[in-house]
């Protein structure tokens, strides 16, 4: 099936520089972190995540299969975030004060036809049927791709579809997204990208603008596998805005933004042992990660980091039980 515009156009070179790598503590300090997760001979599916520095912070999740075509995912969170002074104030890491807040998430995803699945969502339900609701359409075929994502609490939403460009001497492959966020003032952001895939080498961009129809955020994305065990990413990003998480949010100017270049490799040893390396140069400070991840055996694992950021290194470990 063709790729999404969300799962494709540069995001295994994303990937490659981000999963494996310490994960960001709320204290910025180094994280320890356990993960148990399994599926039963029904057919029932668990994850629980912990954060081995606070007590506060932990993941629950269920996936239960209510028939073939169906299923549907229940989560519960336990996070810190910082409270509203420190947010106006906008403080982070030790200078910021945390509290402890609890979500709620169930998910239902449909199977409806051949390529094509619908995603609903409601998060933090209320007996009064309040919350937050969230609808997702999928449609995949060997051509092309169709993504809609709708926020229908705030009556949001975006659309994205992505094909082929009937090039034969270079096989280019091009998407392109809107997005809609309503509110006192509306938001249309539009975003596009353009990639190459070949066996062992891949090359995308992307870029987004607003309804002033001003080019905001430029990424180009690349990844190489030298051979079965050496593979680098690399990144370049020139943004000069600080982007949401959903296509339909506001863009917001960031004074402080500079160009960065990311570069990451990935080596395997053996079956068992697996080195990563990445360096950022750019953005407020430059940094160097090293992550390990070695096979426990019996569904086991553990992933060992170093994150090198200015004049601090901290070091952290993930131990994953896939029973």
């Amino acid at each position: 099936m063709y790729a999404l515009f969300s799962k494709g156009f540069g995001k295994k070179a994303a990937d490659m520089n981000k999963k494996g790598f310490m994960e960001k503590d709320y204290q910025d300090e180094g994280l320890s972190k356990a993960t148990v997760k399994g599926k039963s001979s029904t057919g029932i599916e668990f994850e629980s995540n912990a954060n081995l520095n606070c007590s506060d912070v932990l993941d629950v999740a269920v996936t239960l299969p209510v028939d073939p075509k169906c299923k549907v995912k229940v989560t519960q969170k336990s996070a810190k975030e910082a409270d509203a002074d420190s947010k106006n104030k906008k403080l982070k890491g030790k200078d910021a004060t945390y509290e402890t807040k609890a979500k709620s998430v169930v998910e239902a995803t449909i199977d409806v036809a051949s390529g094509m699945k619908l995603t609903l969502t409601a998060e933090d339900l209320t007996m009064a049927m309040g919350g937050k609701f969230n609808a997702g359409f999928d449609y995949q075929t060997e051509t092309f791709s169709v993504e809609i994502l709708a926020d229908l609490s705030k009556k949001s939403g975006s659309a994205a579809f992505a094909t082929d460009i009937p090039v034969e001497a270079v096989p280019l492959k091009a998407a392109v997204q809107l997005g809609y966020g309503s509110g006192e003032k509306a938001v249309i952001n539009a975003l596009a990208g353009l990639s190459y895939d070949a066996k062992d080498f891949s090359l995308a961009v992307k870029n987004s603008a607003n309804a002033d129809c001003m080019l905001i955020n430029t990424t180009f994305l690349g990844l190489y596998k030298h051979s079965s065990a050496f593979t680098v990413a690399f990144a370049l990003d020139t943004n000069s805005h600080k982007a949401g998480k959903k296509a339909w949010d506001a863009f917001e100017v960031d004074d402080k933004a500079k160009k960065t270049i990311t570069v990451g490799c990935e080596y395997k040893l053996n079956d068992t042992h697996k080195l990563k390396a990445k360096t950022v140069a750019g953005g407020a400070q430059n940094q160097i990660d090293l992550a390990c991840t070695s096979s426990l055996g019996g569904g086991a694992s553990l992933c060992t980091g170093i994150n090198m950021k200015g004049d601090k290194t901290k070091y952290g470990f993930v131990y994953t039980l896939d029973a």
